[in-house]
């Protein structure tokens, strides 16, 4: 795995998971022993969650997931929350890239990110 993969839970899985935890993609950043730590990607533009929108340069063309879902999700947008994923590596797949673009958006919000995971990110809701 390389900073600014994306990933997401393979679907025979997620009955080993919370499925609330991996709802989305997410962009991978680094390990932190057998752990992952990543960052949500969503389609999801309400305000009460200050996610942060991403440009079009900023994911590599021709994977599953790229810059927006559909007519209805034009756009991409990453969760202010760097998450520690509890996961096993083999349980995901590969499904899209940060551009070195995207990576350096990333990298200059990073320091602004809440570090969490998202059971307790949730629990604030």
């Amino acid at each position: 795995m390389k900073k600014g993969e994306i990933y997401r839970l393979r679907e025979e899985f997620k009955k080993h998971y919370n499925t609330e935890s991996f709802n989305h993609p997410f962009v991978f950043w680094e390990n932190e022993g057998i752990n992952i730590n990543g960052i949500m990607i969503t389609c999801s533009s309400i305000p009460k969650y200050s996610n942060k929108e991403f440009e079009e340069y900023h994911f590599e063309k021709g994977y599953e997931i790229g810059f927006g879902k559909s007519d209805k999700y034009p756009k991409s947008y990453f969760a202010p929350l760097y998450l520690l994923k509890k996961v096993k590596f083999d349980h995901l797949e590969k499904v899209g890239k940060l551009t070195q673009g995207g990576i350096n958006h990333l990298e200059i919000a990073k320091d602004d990110l809440e570090y969490t995971d998202w059971e307790t990110h949730m629990l604030k809701d």
